[in-house]
């Protein structure tokens, strides 16, 4: 991900996406500067991440990986592993979860389904897989939201997670291009890359844009698992 940003307040004019390995949809914005490098050694800034969420600890566990400097941040004086219902991990995302080496610890508490898909109110099929097969690209791995945020959770160090850090709003140098970080509780951080992974009432992203609110589509996502009654009640019997 690429952005411009000009003006001192660091509000983002332009952002261009591309596709990489690892795709993180969940995440609201991304906000980040050109670097000076003569400067400043980008390997040593921290990217700072707002949110505790799936989406930000996925991004905090990426960075542990690859060795990247970072910071997670989370407004709350927990990180919620107990909120939520169920999510599925489909081929694709499990394969993430694996690279990022938790993989295993999810499977034990998870159950496959070989032919997930989704239809419509009316039965129609939206998404479907095309065969059933045990393969992990064409079936999904379903588990609590609790337990892939413990997982992750787990898999990071103690000084990386901070609680208790509510965005009150940042700044961008703009000859350093060292974007700072200013907290309620009064601490400042300063990194190279702020990212919003904050939810849908993203401080980052009312921050960059104030005009911009989500708005509700009308729509309503209803996740249900179909058994067959018979043969349970064979089995029981």
């Amino acid at each position: 991900v690429s952005t411009q940003s000009t003006g001192t307040k660091g509000v983002l004019r332009k952002i261009k996406t591309c596709k990489g390995k690892i795709v993180l949809r969940s995440i609201s914005t991304i906000h980040t500067v050109q670097q000076d490098t003569e400067k400043n050694d980008p390997t040593k800034l921290p990217v700072l991440i707002i949110g505790g969420g799936i989406a930000g600890l996925t991004l905090a566990r990426s960075c542990e990986v690859a060795k990247i400097p970072y910071y997670v941040l989370e407004r709350d004086d927990t990180f919620h592993s107990d909120k939520g219902s169920g999510i599925g991990l489909w081929g694709p995302a499990e394969r993430i979860v694996n690279a990022l080496g938790i993989g295993d610890r999810i499977r034990v508490s998870s159950q496959r389904m070989s032919c997930a898909g989704y239809r419509n109110k009316e039965g129609v099929w939206l998404a479907k897989p095309p065969t059933i097969s045990s393969s992990t690209i064409t079936t999904c791995l379903t588990l609590l939201r609790g337990d892939l945020i413990s997982a992750l959770l787990d898999s990071l160090p103690e000084d990386r997670k901070l609680t208790a850090h509510s965005l009150q709003r940042f700044r961008v140098d703009e000859k350093s291009g060292v974007i700072t970080a200013v907290f309620q509780n009064g601490k400042e951080y300063q990194g190279s890359l702020l990212v919003g992974a904050d939810g849908i009432n993203s401080v980052v992203r009312t921050l960059c844009y104030p005009d911009v609110r989500p708005v509700y589509c009308g729509g309503l996502y209803c996740p249900c698992a179909k058994t067959y009654r018979e043969k349970a009640c064979r089995k029981t019997e």
